[in-house]
Order: C-alpha cells, then sequence, then structure tokens
C-alpha cells in the first residue's frame, strides 16, 4: 500500500514539475505565431511575461525588442536595451541595439554616440570582435562594421585577420577600390583561398568599374610581388572572364616560361579560347604548346586542339573556300599518319569525316572512314555510340534512312542511363518526321520534351509544336509534309532539289501558315551555300513581314550572325542583336546575342 502510495505521489509531483514548462513552451509557441502574423501587440505582452520569468533568454529578448521596434515603441526599447547594457557590460551587441533604437526615432546623434561608445568598449577577443561587426551588419551600419574589423585587427596585432570581412563589407558598399585591396591582401597571406575569391567576385563581374579595379590592382600586386602566382592566376582568370584571351594568353606563357613548366596551364588556356569562339589565340596557344616539341606529354593534346580550332575557325568565317577546306584535310590526314587510327584518334578521325561528309561532300569517303574505325578492337561503348550517331546522319544524308534508324536504334538499346540515349531518339524521331509518320514522331518527341539535355528538350519541343500546329491548322498534311521531305533533301546537300520543293509549296498553298518557316529554310540553305546576301534577304523578310511568328529571334540571329562575320557591318549586327535581346529576352539565343553583342561593342578590351 506504501508503494502504491509513493508511486502516486511520484506521478503527482512530476506532473506539477512539468505543467509549468508545457504553459510556457505553449505561450512561446502562442507569441511566435502573433508575431509571424504581424500581430506584433500581442505578441509583446507574451513576450514580457515570459522574459520577465527568464531575462537571460537572448532569444526572448531578440523577439521582444524587434516587437518594440515594429510597434515603433521606442520608449519601450530603449528600456529594454538599457537594461541589458546594465546587466552584460561586457555584451556590445545591447549598446548597438540602443543606437538602432534611436537611428528608428530619428534620434542620429545619439545613436552615432552609442555605436562610438561600442567601439571604444572593443577588447583583443576575437568573439566580441566578429560579434560587434555582426550586429552593426545587421542593421546595415556598414562603416561601423568595417571600423570593428579594422581596430580588431590592432587589438589583436595581427595584420592578416579580417581582410576577408572587411573587403566584403566595402564591396557591399560598392568601394571596389578598399574592397579589392583587402581582397588581395588576404589573398596574399591565404593563397589556398583564391577559389572562394573567384566565387565572391563571380557576380559582379559585369561591372565595369569593379573589374577594371581588379584589374589594375593585380598587376600592381604581380609588380609587388612576383614571386607569388596566386596574383597571376587570379589575373588570368579575370581576363577569361572578360574574354580577353589574348592577354590572358601573353600572362601564362610568361608563367610557363618563367617556371620552365610544360605547357598544361597553356593548354587549358588554348581549349577555353577555343570553346568561346576566340580562335586566333587559340591557336597560337595550341602551336605555343606544340612547338615545345614531341617530348612534351601535352604535345598530342595540343595537335588534336589545334586541329579543332582550325576548323572550327574556318567553318565560322563563312568565306572560306574549296582549297581552304582540303587544306585542312591534308593537316588532319598528316596528324593520323603521324599517330596512326587507333583508339586514341578516334576523335580525330570523326572530325575528318564531317569535313569530307559536309564540306568536301565526299559521303562515301566519310562513310569509309567511320564504318573502319567502327572495327577497331577495345573501343569503349560511350565512343562506339558516337561512331553510330555520326555514322547513321550519314547515312540519312546518303539516302539510307532505314540503315540510319538502325543503328539509331541499338544506340537506343546500348546506352542506357547516359545521355546519348536521347540523342538517339530525337534523331529517330526526325526519320519519323521526315517519312510523314507524323503520329508516332509526335510520340517519341513527347517524351524528348522532359529530356535532361536542354539542347535535345528545345529541340524535341520546337519540332513537336511545329508539327501539332500545323497539322492542327490544316484539313490535309500535304503542305506539311512536303515541307519536310525539302528539309530532308537540304540535310543531303540536294539543295536545289529542297529549294524548289519550298517554291512549290508557296504556289500550290499561297499565304500559307508555313511560309514563314519557308523563308527561314531558304536562308539556312543560302547559307549553306555561301550566298550571304540571298539568305539576308530571305531573313529580313521574315522579320519584317512576321514579327510575331515563333522563330523570328532565329531570323533576328542569324542576321546579326551573318552581318558580324560575312558582311563585316558591326552596325548592323548590333543592330540586330540589340533588338533579340530587347524584344525576345526569353529565346534561347539571348545568350549568345548578349556575349557578341558585348565582344563587338568592345565591352571586353
Amino acid at each position: 500500500m506504501k508503494k502504491a502510495f509513493k508511486f502516486i505521489f511520484l506521478i503527482f509531483f512530476t506532473i506539477m514539475m512539468i505543467s509549468p514548462v508545457i504553459a510556457q513552451d505553449q505561450e512561446r509557441s502562442l507569441a511566435l505565431q502573433y508575431y509571424q502574423n504581424e500581430d506584433y501587440e500581442r505578441a509583446a505582452e507574451i513576450f514580457e511575461r515570459l522574459y520577465d520569468k527568464e531575462p537571460g533568454s537572448n532569444f526572448l529578448y531578440r523577439y521582444l525588442f524587434n516587437s518594440y521596434i515594429l510597434l515603433k515603441d521606442y520608449e519601450k526599447a530603449e528600456k529594454l536595451t538599457q537594461r541589458n547594457i546594465r546587466r552584460n557590460r561586457n555584451e556590445l551587441n545591447f549598446i548597438v541595439d540602443l543606437g538602432y533604437v534611436y537611428i528608428q526615432s530619428g534620434q542620429s546623434d545619439k545613436a552615432k554616440s552609442q555605436f562610438d561608445r561600442a567601439l571604444n568598449a572593443l577588447t583583443a577577443d576575437e568573439r566580441q570582435i566578429r560579434s560587434l561587426a555582426n550586429s552593426f551588419n545587421g542593421i546595415r551600419e556598414y562603416s561601423y562594421a568595417a571600423e570593428t574589423y579594422i581596430k580588431g585587427k590592432e587589438l589583436l596585432n595581427d595584420d592578416k585577420r579580417f581582410n576577408f570581412e572587411i573587403a566584403g563589407i566595402y564591396l557591399r558598399k560598392d568601394n571596389f577600390s578598399k574592397s579589392i585591396s583587402f581582397y588581395l591582401e588576404h589573398l596574399r597571406h591565404n593563397p589556398n583561398q583564391i577559389q572562394q575569391l573567384k566565387n565572391t567576385l563571380q557576380f559582379r563581374l559585369e561591372e565595369e568599374n569593379l573589374s577594371r579595379e581588379l584589374r589594375q590592382q593585380l598587376f600592381g600586386k604581380i609588380q609587388q610581388h612576383p614571386q607569388q602566382l596566386v596574383f597571376s592566376d587570379m589575373l588570368v582568370w579575370l581576363l577569361i572572364q572578360n574574354k580577353d584571351f589574348s592577354a590572358a594568353f601573353r600572362q601564362v606563357r610568361a608563367i610557363d616560361r618563367r617556371l620552365n613548366e610544360d605547357g598544361k596551364r597553356v593548354l587549358e588556356l588554348a581549349q577555353a579560347a577555343s570553346a568561346e569562339e576566340h580562335y586566333e589565340t587559340a591557336i597560337e596557344a595550341f602551336q605555343y604548346v606544340i612547338d615545345k616539341g614531341r617530348d612534351f606529354r601535352h604535345y598530342r593534346s595540343a595537335r588534336m586542339g589545334l586541329l579543332s580550332a582550325m576548323k572550327d575557325k574556318l567553318i565560322s568565317s563563312l568565306d572560306y573556300t574549296s582549297e581552304d577546306v582540303e587544306k585542312l584535310d591534308e593537316a588532319y590526314a598528316e596528324y593520323l599518319q603521324t599517330f596512326g587510327t587507333n583508339r586514341n584518334t578516334i576523335s580525330t578521325v570523326l572530325e575528318r569525316s564531317e569535313i569530307h561528309a559536309k564540306y568536301l561532300y565526299d559521303l562515301d569517303r566519310a562513310v569509309n572512314m567511320l564504318e573502319e574505325v567502327k572495327k577497331l578492337p577495345g573501343i569503349d561503348q560511350q565512343t562506339e555510340a558516337s561512331i553510330k550517331l555520326q555514322l547513321g546522319d550519314y547515312y540519312v544524308m546518303r539516302g539510307n534512312v532505314w540503315d540510319a534508324s538502325l543503328l539509331y536504334s541499338q544506340v537506343e538499346k546500348t546506352m542506357r542511363n547516359n545521355p546519348m540515349i536521347e540523342e538517339a531518339r530525337f534523331k529517330n524521331a526526325k526519320l519519323s518526321y521526315f517519312r510523314g509518320d507524323f503520329e508516332w514522331a509526335q510520340t517519341q518527341l513527347k517524351v524528348l520534351k522532359s529530356a535532361t539535355s536542354n539542347f535535345i528538350s528545345n529541340d524535341a519541343i520546337e519540332l513537336y509544336v511545329f508539327i501539332r500546329d500545323h497539322l492542327a491548322l490544316d484539313t490535309t498534311d500535304t503542305p506539311i509534309r512536303m515541307y519536310a521531305e525539302a528539309e530532308l533533301l537540304h540535310l543531303q546537300n540536294r539543295n536545289e532539289e529542297s529549294i524548289a520543293q519550298l517554291n512549290l509549296i508557296n504556289e500550290v498553298f499561297p499565304n500559307h501558315s508555313l511560309a514563314p518557316d519557308i523563308a527561314l529554310k531558304i536562308a539556312d540553305i543560302k547559307i549553306s551555300q555561301r550566298e550571304y546576301d540571298n539568305a539576308m534577304q530571305q531573313l529580313e523578310y521574315v522579320v519584317m513581314n512576321y514579327p510575331e511568328f515563333v522563330k523570328v529571334d532565329k531570323a533576328l540571329f542569324q542576321l546579326g550572325y551573318v552581318a558580324e562575320n560575312y558582311a563585316k557591318n558591326r552596325e548592323k549586327a548590333l543592330e540586330w542583336y540589340e533588338e533579340l535581346i530587347i524584344n525576345h529576352y526569353g529565346s534561347i539565343y539571348v545568350v549568345e546575342a548578349r556575349k557578341r553583342f558585348r565582344s563587338l561593342r568592345g565591352d571586353f578590351n
């Protein structure tokens, strides 16, 4: 009986002990709910009761203080902070809070007095220094935050401390001169944190003043500390971000020579320049690595990169001759003769086969190259899939559509969980479209609309919408069927037949909804034939007569590109790119157009 009584008493005692805790938690939750619902008056009433019971709670203090500020009850806020200042003389944050009360109540002189008071009370305690600086940052008193860190450096007698934090404050205030100065001083003592600094500055580099200041100070640091490569590395990164590959090449070449390196830095710069279509610099940089000699480990990579840059430069120039293409092919042949046709040179064979298929119009030779390389032993599955996809394209060009479909289907089956499967499916969907099997093409394209590759997804969506819209508008599928046949003829380099087919659509179906598509396709053909004046006429016809056309952004981009690279009409190119950027800001061509616009305008000089 006694045991039972003791047990009951224990339960009763426990309940009595935890009940106030539960009630207090419930009150805190209710106060927070009022606060979140912006009912600050009710929130403050509860926080006052809770804070009186638990005056050491910083959590309750902060919510009560904020409630008073939001209610503009500055008298209560002042009393609250003064009470905490008396209780916690080493916690300078409360002095900052008091200054903030005065700022909010329009007493700026009294606020300054409190901020100075906090700053003057600072001691050689890193935790206290950081806490006070964070308090100033929290109320956007950035100058005081910077002063706190600067005084902290003096108190701790450590010039290496807080440079990154001070730089961040000045960056927030757009004081680029001081910001960069402190960032680079931090980098001098912490070269391993270069990536952190790059990440910090990355999204502000488009601001011309910051970029210019960083460039000037880096040159100064390189002269002051020539042995610290971190500043040269930072400068090269900046020049690449600004697309100034020529200057970046001079820097990495100087580093390579000074340290007697193996050309790795220069090779990486060459690859970046080539990817950004700065082919002249890329070719010069690749050649620098090649000139080091065959004994250097990057020699072969540089030779491969040089060929690719030469090919891309030639194709993008728009005014190359057949002799230029033949000379390029000879360079590929010489490379393959030197290094042989093997697993290490397959990518070069693929590039050379493209030259024969698309620019020398020797499809048989292109097909033979790929059929031979496909027989090489030890090829990995991904490389084999790449060969099949490219070979399938050449079969389409040669008219062997079913053989092409078989190769695409093989890639679909073997490349599970690989982006190449989406490329193969898209190519098969296009074959269905070329054959006029629009229903099956749409079924395949519908799946590809959510493809992981943006390139495949965008193309799939475009073709899906194109088929859907034109089938819905017509009682017959004859016009779109004829258009698909014309596209296939163009793909097969039967350009005159393609143009004849497109013109026939206009004749048989005048004022058809396909008219702007037809003009755009004829422009594509004329560009491939390097009849740029005729191409621009077609593109201008689209822009002037079909401003609401879904592909007018493509027409604007092509106009800008041809004006820039063929007509060499800088002003006209700028005009077309600007119209695209301003009026079609959601277009997939805007990023490239903006890059070319800025380059033509001289933003990267």
